[in-house]
């Protein structure tokens, strides 16, 4: 009799929680997860970003070494857009590159260097492009001074052509400017990458660059 007393007593003494206890409880439990969800959103926020920031910088340094490497090789005779000039998105210069990949550069009499190609870089606006394109040179190769007059811009503008290639994606500016040294032009690159806010990531790369003698 009094072990069944015990039994029946440990079972009283047995009882859930109270309403007051359950809505502690899951208020806690509420913040706690709103917590880890805003560590959690604010990670992936930071990796869109860092992933955004190495894709926008490496098409700015990838599109100004083209820029830099080539122009310096080219001629400073006979350039597109004209002297003096001023935030153009395009420039076109003389380069002593072979049409053949691979070849050596050539020479004429006197051991003048000759050109083989005309070379445009321009800022596609439709698709925020940095682009590349070459057309041969009427008649080349020829030396500087007897060059013709460089085509225009637009006969470099179509994509289907061979030598027409994507330099860099994402290109929101691309402005080139005459500088007061002679043979010198300065470069400024800027490329973006959405990262799903409002505000895009954005890498601006500046150069100035020599073109080569006559």
């Amino acid at each position: 009799m009094s072990l069944n007393k015990e039994l029946g007593i440990g079972r009283l003494r047995r009882r859930g929680f109270t309403v007051i206890e359950v809505l502690i409880f899951a208020a806690i439990l509420l913040l706690l997860l709103g917590c880890i969800a805003l560590v959690v959103q604010g990670a992936m926020r930071y990796f869109r970003t860092g992933n955004a920031y190495q894709e926008a910088q490496n098409n700015a340094l990838v599109g100004m070494r083209y820029l830099t490497e080539e122009l310096s090789e080219c001629s400073n005779v006979k350039r597109a857009p004209v002297a003096p000039f001023v935030d153009a998105d395009y420039i076109i210069a003389l380069s002593p590159e072979p049409l053949v990949s691979g070849q050596d550069w050539t020479y004429g009499p006197g051991g003048v260097l000759q050109y083989h190609q005309w070379l445009c870089f321009y800022r596609n606006a439709t698709t925020n492009e940095l682009r590349r394109a070459t057309l041969p040179v009427k008649g080349a190769p020829v030396d500087s001074g007897s060059a013709p007059n460089p085509p225009p811009v637009s006969d470099f503008k179509v994509p289907t052509m061979k030598t027409n290639k994507i330099i860099a994606r994402g290109c929101t500016e691309l402005r080139v400017n005459e500088e007061p040294m002679a043979k010198q032009i300065s470069l400024r690159l800027s490329c973006s990458v959405d990262t799903g806010s409002v505000k895009k990531t954005t890498i601006t790369s500046r150069s100035v660059v020599t073109l080569a003698n006559p």
